[in-house]
């Protein structure tokens, strides 16, 4: 098939880790958002909103490309004004196939939205399908006066912070911006040498892509529960770290306490902890869309404090996370693995004239879980919460163990 670039389309080389097996695997990064308000008035502002949030970012229209010439995958878009049929193709307003409910166990939801997600990379290079896709439909629970935003991007091309830049876009409160489509190339290098060569190898090793697809198959399925993160708990373990601090000025993130308490109720042997690398790595930068992340590994001398973890990051790149040599060949096969990332630090609000937000949250499809997992996100404005996809520990072992309060939803979570 031949992919030359015509007049009207834009060809982007992207990064080696965005043709990677491990992406390659991913489907689209999406989340769901309920509201109450009026779905038809929300559609119209929708559709308008995200028109000019692709003119400025056409890349969104794009669909993913591989050929004999080109050893990674490449980005084929249109140029601006993208046309009105290609953003139909995007956009898909009360879907008739989709039946969604705010009062949905997370499992159902998951199953329910399966169509408004995108495919896995893999299943997108050569196809016609687009990179993106935004679908708005009733909430069942409330079809008078309640309804859903689900957006889903794929993770080939964006990662965590290049998906909430679009999303948060969409509302009224936020200025559309350009993002840079042109891959940092020289950046990949930089990304291994920043987790360190031996890590990164690890990460992407054949020990690791065993124990993920050991998990996924014969491993428990995963149970997912969603829980407030609890700010007293969160205060007292950054007093604690104060008062035990020789310069009683030491600093530890909520993030970083949330990492280690959830390391700690897992046991894990390694726990991959994500990293975004803009303004971390020089050349990269808040503009640059694209995946821009990694993850750091912690072992237990490092995790067990959130000190430590705040330790590595302070002193910046190389990191150095671990104690302990990493596992060898069979013990990477088989040891226990954790993974946590951050989706709190880059959500905005969401905010649509007319509507009342009630519920925003991460989609992932449980089936898929490797191993415990965990999301920190924003179900409401102004709330922080955690998102545990526990394979190995419950609920009561979690809530005794991490700096949590009552659950998000006691419809939607066990």
């Amino acid at each position: 098939m031949n992919f030359a670039q015509s007049e009207k389309e834009v060809i982007v080389p992207l990064l080696p880790i965005e043709s990677s097996k491990a992406l390659m695997e991913e489907p689209g990064v999406t989340s769901i958002t309920f509201y109450r308000g009026d779905m038809a008035r929300a559609i119209a502002y929708v559709r308008a909103r995200f028109r000019e949030i692709v003119d400025a970012n056409p890349w969104l229209a794009g669909r993913l490309v591989r050929d004999k010439q080109n050893k990674n995958v490449q980005l084929v878009h249109p140029q601006t004004p993208v046309p009105d049929d290609v953003i139909d193709r995007l956009f898909h307003p009360n879907p008739s196939q989709l039946r969604i409910g705010s009062e949905m166990r997370y499992e159902e939801l998951s199953k329910a939205t399966k169509s408004a997600v995108l495919n896995k990379g893999r299943k997108l290079i050569n196809k016609p399908d687009p990179v993106t896709r935004i679908t708005i439909l009733p909430d069942v629970n409330r079809p008078d006066d309640g309804f859903a935003l689900i957006f889903s991007l794929s993770h080939i091309v964006a990662d965590g912070q290049t998906y909430y830049q679009i999303l948060n876009s969409l509302s009224v409160t936020e200025t559309i911006q350009s993002l840079r489509t042109e891959r940092n190339l020289g950046a990949s290098e930089k990304a291994v040498n920043a987790v360190g060569k031996k890590e990164y190898n690890f990460s992407f090793s054949a020990p690791m892509f065993f124990n993920a697809f050991k998990g996924m198959i014969f491993g428990k399925k995963a149970e997912c529960f969603a829980f407030y993160v609890d700010v007293d708990k969160v205060k007292k373990a950054k007093a604690g770290v104060t008062t035990n601090s020789t310069s009683r000025k030491e600093f530890v993130s909520t993030n970083d306490i949330l990492t280690s308490s959830f390391a700690k109720a897992i046991r894990a042997r390694l726990c991959m902890m994500a990293i975004n690398f803009r303004n971390r790595i020089k050349g990269i930068v808040d503009t640059d869309a694209g995946n821009y992340e990694g993850f750091l590994l912690y072992d237990e001398e490092t995790y067990g404090w959130p000190s430590k973890i705040r330790k590595t990051l302070q002193e910046g790149p190389p990191f150095r996370t671990t104690s302990k040599s990493l596992p060898g060949f069979w013990a990477g096969c088989l040891c226990k693995l954790g993974q946590i990332t951050n989706w709190a630090t880059f959500a905005g609000d969401l905010v649509f004239e007319g509507c009342e937000r009630q519920l925003h949250l991460p989609m992932y499809n449980t089936g898929m879980i490797p191993f415990d997992c965990a999301i920190v996100f924003r179900p409401m404005p102004g709330k922080l919460a955690v998102m545990y996809f526990a394979k190995t520990v419950g609920r009561e072992e979690l809530l005794s163990s991490c700096e949590l309060s009552e659950p998000v939803s006691t419809r939607v979570f066990q």
